[in-house]
Parts: C-alpha cells; sequence; structure tokens
C-alpha cells in the first residue's frame, strides 16, 4: 500500500476523509485489548494523529496497533471512545473563533451525545473523560463535561458529594470559614 494518505491529510475534502476512514488502524489499551478505528475517526485523537504524522501512515496500518498506555485507556473506555469518534468523524471542524466560543459552550448536547454519556457506570463515565483527555479529544472532553455540568447543576455541595462519592475531609470548623470566606456564592440575591 502506498503512503497516499500522508500527502493529503492536510486536505479537508470530504471524500479523501471518507476514504481515510476506511483505513483501519489499531489502537491497544492500558489493559493490552486491541482495537480497530478508521483513520479519519482515530486522528480525531491529537494523540493519535501526531503519531501518525510522525510515524506515517503506511506505518501505521502495518505494524503493531498504536499504544495509548495511560491508566484511564480502559477496554471499556477505548470502545467508548471508538464509538463516539466512528460517529463523529465526518463532523465539521470546531470553529476556534471567540465570539462562537460562548455559545459552542452554551449549546445543548445532541440527542445521541446525550444517549451515548449517559452511562450508568460513574467510573466508567470517568474514565472515557480522562482518556479522551489524554488522547486530546476536545469535542468528547467537552461532551463529558456537559454532561457533568447538567447532572450537577442546581444541587446543594452534599448533594454533588454524594452523586460523585467525594468524601467530605474538612472538619465542621473547615467548613464554617470557607463559607464565611465565601458568604456571596450562599446570598440570594
Amino acid at each position: 500500500m502506498a503512503d497516499n494518505a500522508d500527502h493529503i491529510d492536510g486536505d479537508d475534502n470530504e471524500d479523501v476523509r471518507a476514504q481515510q476512514n476506511l483505513i483501519k488502524i489499531k489502537l491497544k489499551s492500558s489493559e493490552g485489548g486491541i482495537y480497530e478505528c478508521g483513520l479519519t475517526a482515530a486522528k480525531m485523537s491529537d494523540l493519535v494523529k501526531n503519531m501518525v504524522e510522525s510515524l506515517g501512515t503506511d506505518a501505521v496500518v502495518t505494524t503493531e496497533p498504536i499504544i495509548l498506555g495511560n491508566e484511564a485507556v480502559t477496554d471499556a473506555a477505548l470502545k467508548k471512545i471508538i464509538e463516539w469518534v466512528e460517529f463523529h468523524w465526518d463532523d465539521p471542524p470546531v470553529d476556534h473563533d471567540f465570539e462562537d466560543e460562548k455559545d459552542r459552550r452554551n449549546e445543548e448536547l445532541s440527542h445521541w451525545d446525550k444517549q451515548f454519556i449517559d452511562v450508568d457506570d460513574q467510573a466508567l463515565l470517568f474514565d472515557v473523560i480522562a482518556a479522551a483527555n489524554y488522547m486530546d479529544i476536545k469535542g468528547l472532553v467537552e461532551v463529558g463535561a456537559k454532561h457533568i455540568c447538567s447532572k450537577i447543576r442546581g444541587k446543594s455541595c452534599q448533594e454533588v458529594r454524594e452523586m460523585l462519592k467525594i468524601t467530605n475531609d474538612f472538619t465542621a470548623e473547615e467548613e464554617d470559614a470557607i463559607h464565611k470566606e465565601n458568604a456571596w456564592i450562599y446570598a440570594k440575591d
């Protein structure tokens, strides 16, 4: 196979991106599981994209899998990440225009993303977000952050602690001091 994909990596042509996504690369989780992913989808991860660009497409396709050694990249997390990038690989690139940034952050998640990220296993949710952060998949990190924000919005500190299984290690005196220092947070307008 000629290294044809390397010289067109910067090309946003939809047909080229679709052809590249037919090329499968292998990704290896921290637990040793090996999973295939389309090249264009995998390159949504800046980490993977940089590895592919460094090694060349032929080397990545024909050699050992790309090892994702971060402990958050479990088998389950990597499967979820591949599912997400395979669904979103043909999304238009995010416009980093500052004017649109606030609108983009306030934008609701799509129905698919809401269903995708709403998992019962909280450990898996955090592994997916941590692994997406390690792999530098900004869109998926944002989906995870928006999901968590929607879950904790309007909840008291105690409710958030219970939901996220956070142990309160403050003494009563420390907690009172924090409340006094941050009284403005608790003030009702």
